[in-house]
């Protein structure tokens, strides 16, 4: 915040040495954009570079964060703005900025509380009880728009070996790895939650039984090709992560509905012979098949 602050007054002192106040108003705009522009780009990049370091994440989202995020920081930023030319001017005025300042950080914190409540700690995944709510008005507007959908149920091979030979702090790492790469290989439309445990679920909406397994399928690739290492620094030997997933689909054109229980019945049975059949695979079907 500092470093970002002092490169926004480095850009205000170069274009406009005398202060945007004394400056005329279209250079005042524009001093005050670059001003803004410069502060967001630079806190951006040095909180960029810190989450790449300690949580090893490439994409742009990961990165610059979601829209909701950004608009709060531009919201904050221009308010700050007209809190500085407030105070160049009336400094008893920005006496009424500071309730509009209370109700926006207070409405941020009730998001955080909101998220919080809705994710798994370990995982940042979506808790099954949030989970299961989003699925059931997915499910419904599925059947409304009569699109197929699917559930794949996801669980680790051997995760309790995993733990009493490696410690639990390393099986927490290998949870959130997992959930990282459920996270990148399906769409942002779907919901992926922690069942519990080393279990896992994906609601997929809008997908034929061929793309649900395809899914699933590229799943368990990106999990096999972890390289998670127990050791500080990757100092010892990665150890090997396998997945298994069972797949349930209904094509959402029967008047005999299947409902998100049955579907999670399915997967599950589907998830139960893929382990019979040796495990690290996928065993797909439709629903109806399993009733």
């Amino acid at each position: 915040m500092i470093v970002s602050a002092c490169a926004s007054y480095g850009v205000v002192h170069a274009l406009a040495p005398g202060g945007v106040v004394s400056a005329p108003s279209e250079t005042s705009a524009a001093v005050l954009f670059a001003a803004l522009a410069t502060f967001w780009l630079v806190n951006t990049l040095a909180v960029g570079a810190a989450i790449v370091a300690a949580e090893k994440l490439r994409s742009v989202t990961g990165l610059v964060g979601g829209w909701s995020a950004n608009a709060l920081e531009v919201v904050t930023l221009f308010l700050g703005a007209i809190a500085a030319v407030v105070i160049q001017l009336r400094p008893w005025l920005a006496l009424f900025l500071l309730p509009l300042i209370y109700v926006l950080h207070r409405s941020d914190s009730v998001k955080h509380l909101e998220i919080a409540a809705s994710t798994d700690r370990k995982t940042g995944l979506l808790n099954m009880e949030t989970w299961r709510c989003l699925a059931e008005a997915g499910l419904k507007k599925a059947r409304r728009h009569r699109v197929p959908v699917a559930v794949v149920m996801l669980d680790l091979d051997f995760f309790k070996r995993i733990n009493d030979t490696h410690g639990h702090l390393f099986g927490d790492d290998v949870l959130r790895a997992v959930a990282h790469v459920l996270g990148s290989e399906v769409r942002r439309t779907d919901l992926v939650g922690r069942f519990g445990g080393e279990e896992f679920v994906v609601f997929l909406a809008d997908v034929d039984l061929v793309r649900a397994t395809e899914i699933a399928e590229r799943i368990r690739s990106a999990v096999a090709a972890l390289e998670i290492s127990p050791g500080a620094g990757g100092a010892s030997s990665a150890v090997p992560v396998r997945i298994t997933a069972g797949v349930a689909c209904d094509d959402g054109y029967s008047d005999d509905d299947v409902d998100l229980s049955q579907l999670l019945l399915a997967a599950d049975n589907r998830l139960f012979f893929a382990k019979g059949q040796g495990r690290d695979r996928i065993n797909a079907g439709y629903a109806r098949q399993a009733r």
